[in-house]
């Protein structure tokens, strides 16, 4: 164990070290790069946004290479400051200064999991909700999100609570993906 004890405090389904002495999840590490080329895709006419992207980029792939707090946090924070983001571009509502509101809750309760999945799916729906008032134009856009949060979604639960069934399959390799597929789409949205 390169990077020491593992103390995340979540843990996902791919056997640690199995593939390298240096990367504790390998494909979970490597999945993480799509966060990376999509942000750099729009870093030109979303910069802010495609910042807090490549920034969810380099946590995931910290994360699932060293299962550490640190890098957890980096990843989650990340996750929450995206959404809210994308929120606040499709709904000014979401004003920007309430990012510090959601960043120090998220500080307050780092070490508990569940507080986090609860405030990030709840973003999401804030989010699938918002994209009902866009055009029509944008409309196949906003299914194919749904549908692949939906589908990534699966991949995490089954991850996270059958891995015993699906562990050959690197489900939360596939969330990456699909999330950044997702997040590509957002962008497509937004344009």
């Amino acid at each position: 164990m390169f990077w020491g004890d593992r103390d995340a405090t979540v843990k996902f389904c791919e056997t640690p070290y199995e593939h390298s002495y240096y990367v504790a999840e390998y494909y979970n590490t490597l999945s993480g790069f799509i966060y990376i080329l999509v942000g750099y895709l729009y870093i030109k006419q979303y910069r802010e946004l495609a910042i807090s992207c490549i920034s969810l980029g380099v946590g995931t792939i910290l994360l699932h290479c060293t299962q550490k707090h640190y890098a957890q946090m980096i990843d989650e924070l990340s996750m929450l400051v995206l959404v809210y983001l994308f929120l606040n571009l499709l709904n000014n509502a979401y004003r920007k200064i309430y990012v510090i509101f959601l960043v120090n809750l998220y500080l307050y309760f780092n070490k508990n999991f569940q507080v986090f999945l609860i405030m990030f799916t709840g973003l999401i729906l804030l989010l699938i909700n918002e994209t009902k008032s866009l055009s029509i134009r944008k409309k196949k856009y906003i299914n194919l999100f749904i549908v692949l949060i939906i589908v990534a979604t699966i991949c995490w639960i089954l991850d996270q609570i059958y891995c015993n069934y699906f562990k050959e399959y690197y489900l939360h390799s596939i969330w990456h993906i699909l999330t950044g597929l997702c997040i590509y789409i957002g962008f497509k949205i937004l344009i």
